[in-house]
C-alpha cells in the first residue's frame, strides 16, 4: 500500500529547501514534536480523571500483575489503590504527556489526490508528494502506523491500548 508525504516546496526559504533535498536526496524523514503543530489540542494526554474507573482500574490491574506478579492479595490490592489516587493519576498523565511531547511523529496518506492535504500540507497546491523513497520504506517497516480519519473523529490515545478479554 503506498504511502504519501505531502510537502510544500520552499522557492525562497533556504531552510526549508534544505529539509526537501534531505528526503529527496540523502532519503530522511524529519518527525516533529506535537509542540510544533498548529493545534495545541494534537496529542495532548487526557486527564486520567475524566477516563471510567473501570478502565482506570484495569489499567492499573494489568500494572500491578506485571511489576509485581508474587504480591500477596493484600499487597496487591493496596498497590492498585495507591495508582488509582487522584494524584498518581495526575502524575500518571503527566509522564505519559512528558513522553508524547518527547516522540517524533511523521504524518502520512493513503490518498495521492487529497484536496485538503494538497492545500494544508502541500503549501496551497504548491508542493509536492513523495512516495516509495528509502526512507518512507524503513519508517513505514519499522513502525506501526496509527490509522485515523480526519473526518470522523479527533485521535484518541487510548484507540491503541491492547485491552486484555
Amino acid at each position: 500500500m503506498p504511502l504519501y508525504k505531502y510537502q510544500p516546496f520552499p522557492a525562497k526559504d533556504l531552510e526549508r529547501q534544505g529539509w526537501v533535498r534531505e528526503i529527496l536526496v540523502e532519503h530522511r524523514l524529519f518527525f516533529a514534536s506535537r509542540k510544533c503543530f498548529n493545534d495545541p489540542f494534537d496529542c495532548v494526554v487526557p486527564s486520567l480523571l475524566e477516563t471510567p474507573g473501570t478502565v482506570v482500574k484495569l489499567l492499573a490491574e494489568e500494572f500491578v500483575d506485571g511489576k509485581f506478579p508474587s504480591s500477596s492479595p493484600d499487597e496487591w490490592l493496596s498497590k492498585v489503590s495507591k495508582l488509582m489516587s487522584v494524584q498518581a493519576l495526575k502524575g500518571l498523565r503527566q509522564d505519559v504527556q512528558k513522553n508524547v511531547d518527547e516522540a517524533g511523529i511523521a504524518c502520512f496518506s493513503k490518498v495521492r489526490d487529497d484536496i485538503l492535504m494538497w492545500a494544508h500540507y502541500a503549501d496551497k497546491h504548491r508542493g509536492f508528494y513523495v512516495s516509495n523513497l528509502t526512507a518512507l520504506r524503513t519508517v513505514i517497516s519499522s513502525v506501526r502506523p496509527w490509522p485515523w480519519n480526519t473526518k470522523t473523529s479527533r485521535p484518541s490515545l487510548w484507540a491503541k491500548i491492547p485491552w486484555r478479554s
